[in-house]
Order: C-alpha cells, then structure tokens, then sequence
C-alpha cells in the first residue's frame, strides 16, 4: 500500500514538472507573455516535491535493509546459539563418561554389583540423543532455505517443549512419591535429559532474550539440581528436607509452565504460521512467554559455578560443627549483627520475620528496605551472616569485575569472614559479577575448596546482591594439612602435552565419601578449550578436571 501511494506522488510531481514545460511552450506559441518569475517559483515547487520524493524512497529503501540486516542478525544469534549448544553438550557427554569410568573402578574395588550400568547407559544415550538434535537442528540453521523450513524448524521446538514439559511434571511427581534410591537416581537421569532438552528448545524460538530468559533459567536449575541429587544418591546419601523443599519449588514452578504451554497450544491451534515469531509484534506466544517472565512462584537461586561449587558435601564432622557453634545469640543481636553487615548500604524498616530450623544450626529471617529495593537475608543462631538475597535489575554497568570483587572482600570482612580469597568470578548479561570466596592456610597458599562462601555483586550499584555461606559454616575447621610428597614439576608432567599450563597451586578439594585430598590445581589452555586439573599432591594421581565454557550467562565449568 505504502509503495503504491508512493508511485502515485512520485508520477503526480513528474506530471507537474511537465505540465509546466508544456504550459510555457503553448503560451509562447499563444503570442503571450510568460511570466518566468512565475515559472520559475513553479519549477521550484516541483524540484522540491522530487526532492522529497526521493529522500522517501531513500528512507523506504534503507528501513527495508535494515529490516532485512535484523533477520539476518536473528538467524546468526540462533546458529551461534546452536553451535554454543552443542559444545555445551559435548562438554557434558565428555563430563559423565569420566565420572562414570571412575563411579565404575570405585564399583569393581568394592566388589559390589549396582545399577551403575544401567544408569551409566540412561545418562549416555541421554547426552547422545541431546547432542544428534543439537547437531540435526544447527544443520537445519545452516543449510536450510525458505520460510517454511524455519517455520517447521520453530513449530518442532515448541511442540516438543510441550512435550518435554509434561514428561518432567510427571516425572517429578514419581521423584516424590518414590521412596527407593535407586528408583529416583532413574527418574533424575530422566529429568536431566527432557530439562536440557527443554533447554535447547527455547532457546530455538525466535523470541527476545528478555522474554524467554526467566524460562530459560529454570529448565538450566531444573537439570543442574536434578544433578546434584544424583550425585549423592550414586554416594549414598539420602535427599535432605531442603531438598525436598527444592524440588517442591520445582514442581509448582514447572506446573504452571506446562497449564500456560497446554492452554497456549488449544489457543494458537495447528495452523499457528511460526514465521510471524520473526516479526516481533505482539502475538499468543510471546504474551504467553512475558506472563512467565513475571512467575508467582520464585526461582530458587543456586550458583554451581566455579571449582567444587557443586560438590555441597559436608566436609566436618556433626561435632566438629557443634563445637564450633558457640553462644546463641538474641533476636535483637541479629539485627545488630545486619545492620553491621550492611552499615554502608544504609538499610531502613530492619525486622525479624521468624525463625527457619536447620540440621546442625537455626536462622533467624531479616527484612529490610535498601531504597525502592527489598533484601531478606538469614542470621544463623551462632552470629554468622548465611545468606543473602535481594531483587535487583541493573540496567548498565558502572562497576568492572575487580572493583565488584573488592567489594565483596569488604562486605564479607565486615561480616566476619576474613583469611578467603576469591578463588572464581565470572559475569554475565544479568550485569552481576559471581565470586566464589574459599578460605585459606599457611599464608593464603593453599585452598580450602571445601569452605565456599558465594556472592553475587550488582555491576550497577556494586552492592552485594546475593551470597550463600551455608558450605563455609558447614564446613570451616581447623585442618592438618598433609605433607606434600611430589613436587608441582613431577605433578605438571601428569598434564596432558596437549594442554599449555598457565598457572599452579595447591588446594584441599572434597572428593567422595565426605573426604578431602590436597592437589595441585593446574589451569591450562590447549586446543580444546581452558581446563582445570587437579593431580594428587602425594599420589600423582590425576583426580579432577574441569572445562570452562563461556555462555552468555558468564563462565561456567564443567
């Protein structure tokens, strides 16, 4: 319509612009004078309509290349989103078949006979099924032509996240009514799949960031938790009240994900074009997907970054803990203990909301008003800051990564936690820095990973905006630290030749069995990507190793 009229203007000036010619021509033809002060205003009129004329059509013609530049920008995005996909995945596979090799040596030493194959076999065929789709879906990106290609590639992705989606809520709903171990380590295999699955579907779909990134943070904690569990059920140990309580969470959070998907499918019907997903106005959709933007239900916040930070095995004893202890401490001293911790961000309307029992020790609730923002963080019984959690949505960035980590150093000095160092930081789009703080011996040179403090700064207003010190009271003792019997340049010859090592130090990691090990942790660079490998400090044995991956939430490691 919009080309039509402007035709119609563009052969109105034309005709205008002769018509004038022709007029001057047939008067002086006529005998008559010609005004040509007249004319020439005329002719002005009519250059100037051209001129306006033409810089319409330049406008038309550069929005319809910046149309076209935005559609090509999308398309690049979801094939760099396929291809981080896919390493991710990849990193993944890689990941379980050394953990299970080792879950299966520790199996044959023990001379006990268990599921492990079968499981082994589950999270396997799991990964590999993952990553075919991965790989068949990055394919379809960068050879596959037309609308209706890429129509049928965003209409497969929503109907299997349906699907994925019902299969996790039913799912979920055995995990809770099971009461054997073995059982739920089946059901978790199955949960970790369908939610990484899940995952790479909506990620598929052609919709902003913003609107699909609080779904997205969901099915990622969903697989990450569901991991976790596994790991201490193939331990042995059994899932904790907290746990459950977790994975309650979950279960209201992904119901109401799978009634919003089930009533969007019956709305959208089966000839629903997916190409319209392209064109960013408001559509079923992208309403449904901004709805669950704004969930009633709250996400549990769990960092698993960095070295160890998904290993929350308590490293102390049950007395050791109670020694450590100490005084009870008042209602009225945790607040004092608050505002202490919080002196510099000038906290208002301070009170005690209850109390929440734990296992080994109780906290009080704190609320309070920083500004138009709310923090609710925890109190322990015995005077220690345990977490903290508050709303903030930075927009830009006025603070780098070292100034954030700095930051972090005071807040946690002020809060009583001193001989730590950052041992992980890592950003992301959320514009929040996530540092992981591990306490130290003999002088800060050896790494206690077992007493993880982790905190999360706003790169806007570089306050504290998260942090969880649960492993570091569960965990910090005094430690014997063993004698080192194989130098770090007999240990860097373990490394691979295919991985340049940067850096080295020592460090007491946990492994199984609520035990810890002193290592040497090596940070190399080969082919492949950045590692972390951890060689025993008096075996040489090889005994962990990370792979870091850069997404666009940050580093993480796996």
């Amino acid at each position: 319509m919009q080309e039509k009229k402007f035709n119609n203007a563009l052969e109105k000036a034309q005709n205008l612009s002769s018509d004038t010619q022709k007029a001057k021509g047939h008067l002086q033809d006529s005998g008559w004078e010609v005004d040509e002060e007249i004319l020439t205003l005329q002719k002005h009129e009519a250059d100037k309509a051209n001129e306006r004329l033409n810089l319409a059509e330049q406008r038309a013609i550069k929005k319809q290349e910046e149309k076209n530049e935005a559609l090509k920008i999308k398309a690049e995005r979801e094939r760099q989103k396929a291809r981080l996909r896919y390493e991710r995945m990849r990193a993944e596979e890689e990941r379980k078949t050394q953990r299970e090799q080792e879950r299966d040596r520790r199996r044959r030493e023990r001379g006990s006979r268990g599921i492990g194959g079968w499981l082994a076999a589950v999270i396997s065929l799991g990964c590999i099924c993952l990553i075919l789709s991965t790989v068949l879906l990055y394919d379809v990106f960068m050879t596959g032509s037309g609308e209706g290609m890429l129509s049928n590639v965003y209409s497969k992705s929503f109907y299997d996240l349906v699907g994925y989606v019902d299969n996790i809520d039913v799912n979920l709903s055995k995990l809770t009514a099971s009461q054997d171990n073995d059982n739920k380590q089946r059901i978790l295999c199955d949960i970790i799949v369908q939610a990484n699955l899940a995952e790479a579907d909506i990620a598929t779909l052609p919709l902003e960031e913003n609107s699909k990134q609080s779904t997205e943070k969901y099915m990622n904690q969903l697989g990450d938790f569901s991991k976790y569990l596994n790991n201490k059920l193939i331990e042995g140990d059994s899932l904790s009240e907290d746990d459950e309580k977790i994975l309650n969470q979950m279960k209201k959070i992904n119901y109401e994900l799978r009634s919003k998907l089930k009533g969007l499918q019956g709305e959208i019907g089966e000839d629903f074009d997916f190409i319209t997903l392209l064109s960013g106005e408001e559509n079923p959709i992208l309403n449904t997907f901004n709805e669950l933007q704004y969930h009633s239900v709250e996400y549990p916040k769990m960092i698993y970054d960095g070295p160890f930070a998904d290993d929350p095995e308590e490293i102390a004893t049950e007395n050791t803990q109670k020694a450590q202890k100490g005084k009870e401490i008042s209602k009225e001293e945790a607040v004092k203990i608050f505002e202490r911790c919080f002196a510099d961000y000038n906290p208002t309307e301070i009170s005690v909301s209850g109390m929440a029992e734990g296992r080994m020790f109780n906290v009080y609730n704190v609320e309070a008003k920083m500004g138009e923002e709310e923090i609710f963080a925890q109190i322990s019984d015995c005077g220690k800051l345990v977490m903290v959690d508050s709303f903030t949505a930075p927009k830009e960035k006025k603070f780098n990564r070292d100034e954030c980590i700095e930051n972090a150093y005071k807040f946690l000095e002020k809060c009583g936690y001193k001989s730590i160092k950052a041992v992980w930081s890592s950003s992301g789009k959320e514009n929040i820095t996530y540092i992981n703080f591990a306490s130290v011996a003999l002088s800060g040179e050896i790494i206690m990973y077992s007493d993880l403090i982790k905190v999360g700064v706003c790169m806007n207003s570089g306050r504290v905006c998260d942090m969880d010190a649960h492993l570091y009271i569960l965990n910090h003792k005094e430690r014997e630290i063993p004698e080192v019997k194989i130098e770090v340049e007999d240990a860097e010859r373990k490394i691979s030749p295919n991985v340049e090592v940067e850096s080295a130090r020592l460090a007491i990691i946990p492994v199984t069995n609520k035990k810890e090990r002193l290592a040497y942790e090596f940070f190399g660079k080969g082919d492949d990507g950045a590692f972390y490998i951890y060689i025993d400090a008096q075996t040489g044995k090889e005994l962990k190793i990370f792979k870091v991956i850069s997404t666009d939430d940050g580093e993480l490691l796996l």
